[in-house]
């Protein structure tokens, strides 16, 4: 009864055995005592069935081409399962265990036929044994052929493997279930090959899941497999849970799978019910390489969102807390609310390191000409392969492309800290091309040396050079010159850290976000409001979930209501002030033994908790956010705060 009511698949051959033998064990050996013949009904198969449309899942019939493209998605076009013009054709039936012992009788009978000169085996015993209908001999005669044939000529290694796994997907879509349990791939959209791709964007079009847009590499194959599994194996009626990142719950990439209707063409119109979802972020320790959740749902005519409430379990597994907790989910129509959301620029990505970032050498006895210094590669333990097999690169340099580098650990809140220095082809003008730098003997010839060594050492994938690549998306030549007044605020972490500068020689690289502002009031205005506990905790209920807690921040600050400065505004004043105040604050503190920009953070965090600033700048922000996008209040106590950054800016 057990082996006629619970299937398994999965495309991945360990997991196959993994849960066949988890079936095993789940039977127990009392059961397995004097039992008749044993077929454990888990398989390698495609889930998604790419490719395969309504007709070919509904038909009586497998039809497998022997020369069907790789169904890996491999991107050469010629690169083919077999050699033959030759198909395979199997009849579904209605007993899928017949049906597997079928396939496997036909293929030892082939592996048997290795002389293409002798009369092909009879099979009339086998489709006499396995009850095949005389209205279907003739398509399995044929189909034994043709494994008689690939194995004579040497290529009879899988066919009987590769049928069984493939036909056990489509006999489930004739013979839909009650219940759909699983754990999909968690594949986003720019690890696939490109035909992956292609075939991935066309089927979540056809299914109104493609996001597109500025999320479109983010989507996951996750929500595919979800809708296509109900689509394909579940009754209508029937109930679904699976294991999801946590993602799933709030980001943009999946709005549209979160709104539960899927597919509406006839003949098929695919709608779901969804029911409150399980928070698995922070159980401990961590199942997945990103925090999960677990949706729940069943296939019905009328569809219904997924809740942003959730069930969430804290603790570590054995120990589980369980407590309700809402989640906020991104959609595009409220998306951003602050007028300040078309502002704020990524910084620039300088990389590689060991050719760009430097330590100055100093002068020797002898001195240097004036108006230049040498300088020698920066080295990092973080340095990658091939980059760090590199030796250093030492070479005087014109003192002017000698640029301060701001990174997201040169940042505390409300000041500037540990300023790396690298040399940058750059000038008020804009970025200089190699071509351009023969004005500057020292820059032309340090950058022919370390250009060589990019080209050289670079991805076969990448066609730039090195200017090109430091320039990427104009991420230098848009902070060139530099706005006299900017904010500048980290792109990632637990949470904020942002200040004001008036400086108009730092570069900012890509883990810190810049926006021009028009005066210091204004920018101390921002700084306060960004650094402040009411922004952390509403930005970390929007923001992405990492082993290692919340992680990006980009532009999710500016989906609040921050409203743009006023300098006849009272509350916007007082935060200017309180931003001036913070910042004089933050420049007494003497960092000299501190090496870890996260204790750096927290002392600053420390230091204006103590003189009441931040009590006093969130007093002012959660009066004048009032609610966030979501229309739930902004309640903020040391208690919420302390729950949400546990692990600070880890």
């Amino acid at each position: 009864m057990l082996q006629e009511t619970v299937f398994g698949m999965d495309i991945h051959p360990v997991s196959v055995v993994l849960a066949r033998v988890t079936y095993l064990l789940a039977i127990g050996p009392e059961r397995l005592q004097d039992r008749g013949t044993l077929s454990i009904p888990v398989f390698l198969g495609d889930s998604v069935q790419w490719g395969r449309g309504a007709g070919a899942l509904s038909s009586d019939v497998f039809t497998m081409e022997v020369d069907a493209e790789d169904l890996a998605g491999s991107e050469a076009e010629d690169e083919q399962l077999g050699g033959f013009a030759e198909s395979l054709t199997f009849p579904l039936g209605s007993d899928p265990t017949e049906l597997d012992m079928l396939i496997a009788d036909l293929a030892d009978l082939a592996s048997q036929y290795t002389d293409s000169t002798k009369p092909i085996p009879a099979i009339v015993h086998v489709l006499k044994a396995r009850g095949v209908k005389d209205s279907q001999a003739d398509v399995v005669k044929a189909s034994s052929t043709t494994l008689c044939e690939l194995n004579a000529a040497g290529r009879n290694h899988i066919w009987g493997y590769v049928v069984r796994d493939q036909i056990r997907p489509l006999w489930l879509a004739r013979n839909p279930v009650d219940v759909l349990v699983g754990n999909p791939p968690w594949v986003a959209y720019r690890y696939m090959t490109r035909t992956m791709q292609s075939q991935f964007k066309a089927m979540l079009e056809s299914r109104k899941l493609w996001t597109g847009g500025a999320v479109a590499t983010n989507q996951d194959l996750a929500a595919l497999f979800i809708a296509r599994s109900v689509e394909v194996f579940l009754k209508p009626g029937g109930s679904f849970g699976f294991v999801t990142p946590y993602a799933v719950l709030s980001r943009l990439q999946y709005e549209l799978f979160r709104k539960g209707d899927w597919l509406d063409a006839d003949p098929l119109h695919i709608n779901v019910a969804f029911e409150t979802p399980w928070d698995l972020a922070d159980v401990r320790p961590g199942l997945f390489p990103v925090p999960s959740a677990v949706i729940f749902g069943t296939r019905s005519d009328e569809a219904v969102a997924l809740p942003g409430e959730v069930i969430a379990f804290r603790g570590r597994i054995g120990h589980l807390v369980r407590e309700d907790d809402t989640v906020i989910q991104l959609s595009a129509e409220d998306a951003y609310l602050s007028p300040y959301a078309s502002r704020p620029v990524q910084g620039a990505t300088v990389v590689p390191r060991v050719l760009t970032f430097v330590n100055e050498v100093p002068a020797g006895m002898l001195g240097r000409p004036a108006g230049t210094t040498t300088v020698t590669s920066a080295r990092s333990t973080q340095e990658k392969t091939p980059w760090k097999l590199l030796d250093s690169v030492e070479t005087p340099v014109e003192e002017s492309f000698v640029r301060e580098v701001l990174l997201g650990s040169s940042m505390v809140p409300y000041r500037v800290v540990w300023p790396h220095k690298a040399v940058l082809p750059i000038t008020d003008s804009g970025v200089l091309q190699p071509a351009q730098m023969f004005r500057y003997p020292l820059l032309s010839a340090r950058w022919a040396m370390v250009d060589g060594l990019f080209n050289a050492n670079k991805s076969a994938k990448t066609k730039m050079n090195l200017t090109d690549r430091l320039n990427f998306q104009s991420g230098l030549a848009r902070q060139l010159p530099a706005p006299p007044h900017r904010v500048l605020y980290t792109a990632s972490g637990n949470r904020i850290a942002a200040a004001y500068t008036a400086n108009t020689d730092y570069v900012i690289e890509h883990k810190l976000y810049w926006l021009n502002v028009d005066s210091e009031a204004e920018g101390q205005y921002l700084a306060a409001i960004l650094n402040s506990d009411a922004v952390a905790v509403a930005v970390a209920k929007r923001q992405s979930r990492g082993l290692f807690g919340t992680r990006d921040i980009d532009t999710l600050p500016w989906r609040l209501p921050i409203p743009a400065f006023d300098a006849d505004n009272e509350a916007h004043v007082a935060l200017s002030d309180l931003g001036i105040a913070a910042t004089e604050t933050a420049m007494t503190i003497d960092f000299a033994d501190v090496s870890d920009f996260k204790d750096a953070r927290r002392l600053v965090r420390d230091a204006l908790a103590a003189d009441g600033t931040t009590a006093a700048v969130d007093e002012i922000v959660i009066d004048m956010l009032g609610v966030n996008p979501s229309g739930s209040a902004i309640l903020l106590g040391d208690a919420e705060v302390a729950d949400f950054f546990d692990d600070e800016d880890a």
